[in-house]
This record gives C-alpha cells, sequence and structure tokens, in this order.
C-alpha cells in the first residue's frame, strides 16, 4: 500500500483512541495500535512520527479558515464528464465553491411536479 494510506491508517487508529479511550486505558490502546501495526511490518519510526503529529494536532487544532469561511458562494451545476472539473477551477479562482447534481431529464422533472400537485 502507498505511504500516504498507511500513515492515514495510523492517523485514524490514534485519533479514534483519542476520541473514544478514557484517560486511564488511553495509553495500554495506543501501545496497542503499535503493537499490531508493528506486527503488519510497519516500521516503529514512522508509526511514532505519525502518532506524535496526530497528538500535536489534537492538542493544537489548526486555525484555517473553515471550507465556509474560503468560499463567497456555492453553486450546484449538473454533471457532465470533463466538463465539471474545469468549470470547478473556474469558479474557486473566484471564491465560489461548486457541487454536482444528477442530470435530470425532462421524466424526472415531470415525475416530481406531479407527485408534489398530489400532494397538495
Amino acid at each position: 500500500a502507498p505511504q500516504s494510506t498507511k500513515d492515514s491508517l495510523i492517523r485514524s487508529l490514534t485519533r479514534r483512541a483519542y476520541d473514544i479511550c478514557s484517560p486511564q486505558h488511553l495509553q495500554h490502546e495506543l501501545q496497542h495500535i503499535r503493537t499490531v501495526l508493528l506486527d503488519n511490518s510497519y516500521p516503529l519510526s514512522r508509526i511514532e512520527l505519525v502518532m506524535h503529529r496526530t497528538k500535536q494536532s489534537i492538542d493544537h487544532p489548526a486555525t484555517a479558515p473553515r471550507h465556509s469561511e474560503k468560499h463567497s458562494a456555492k453553486v450546484f451545476i449538473p454533471y457532465y464528464p470533463h466538463v465539471n472539473k474545469q468549470i470547478s477551477n473556474i469558479l474557486q479562482r473566484h471564491s465560489v465553491s461548486s457541487a454536482c447534481t444528477s442530470n435530470k431529464n425532462l421524466r424526472d422533472i415531470l415525475s416530481s411536479t406531479k407527485s408534489r400537485q398530489q400532494a397538495s
């Protein structure tokens, strides 16, 4: 597996231990994670480095702006293969985030309109 995948596994297990374990069981759980990772041929130096960085990120959360603060607006655009990535890149340059929606055909539009009228 790629190193990024292995690091992600170490981070998620470590973060989960900090989130779930009570203080009296935390060190035991972290040691168990180390043991299991070592048994699966993860290098100890890498385990310790990623666990340390994970602890630092828990103790000192990043002060980066949240997603909603970075973008001034969000648009929903229909999904079209090979086009959406280009449109999204252009929108991001103008601080606009985007999300894809499914393509609606005429049947979908008429069906949803009919069902709304019946519900009224």
